[in-house]
């Protein structure tokens, strides 16, 4: 992705924009830095003036709704829907964290929870949700699952191969283990 930036003269609107090497390009609306767009190579806009757009993978983009604040620095916290390239809404407002792991296979988080889908956007059976909003990735012929600093590691079939230990020794001889729990649908640890 390419980052450009455009203003002819001083009279002109300063604006930004990121454009993809297939043509499509995100630009910032020079009203209001906060909200973006989405527009194909011919300039038609496919996605209109949302908080943050990010390319998951070829045809498929995730949106964060504009939440009309002027604040937003770190959209994290704010749902997302995916959308296709011809702009299409193909899911509600319903991730928080979409990122692609390899060959099409996504990982998104929602309803405090980590799990896997496919390039059609169905959930992969097989790889056992996690509780909570983990960030995964690959890592050789594992998945890395990492939240709060536990570290996980399974195969891609969801078999769980490493924990990592959550036990912290003192000094004077206490020990502090931490656990997940969830509470009112919130993970807690």
């Amino acid at each position: 992705m390419q980052y450009c930036q455009n203003k002819k003269s001083s009279n002109d609107l300063n604006y930004q924009y990121y454009r993809f090497n297939d043509g499509y390009y995100i630009k910032n609306d020079p009203s209001d830095y906060n909200l973006s767009s989405l527009y194909d190579n011919s300039g038609k806009v496919l996605i209109n003036r949302v908080n943050s757009i990010q390319r998951i993978i070829r045809n498929y983009f995730a949106a964060s709704k504009n939440t009309q604040s002027n604040n937003v620095i770190d959209d994290s916290n704010t749902p997302k829907a995916i959308f296709d390239n011809k702009g299409n809404k193909l899911s509600d407002y319903i991730y928080y964290n979409i990122n692609e792991l390899e060959n099409g296979t996504i990982a998104v988080c929602s309803n405090n929870q980590t799990y896997l889908i496919d390039g059609n956007l169905k959930e992969i059976n097989g790889f056992k949700k996690l509780q909570g909003y983990w960030t995964l990735s690959v890592s050789g012929n594992l998945i890395k699952a990492v939240f709060n600093n536990n570290l996980r590691y399974f195969t891609k079939q969801g078999v769980l191969v490493f924990q990592s230990d959550a036990t912290y020794s003192f000094a004077n001889g206490a020990k502090l283990t931490c656990e997940l729990y969830k509470l009112n649908g919130r993970l807690f640890i």
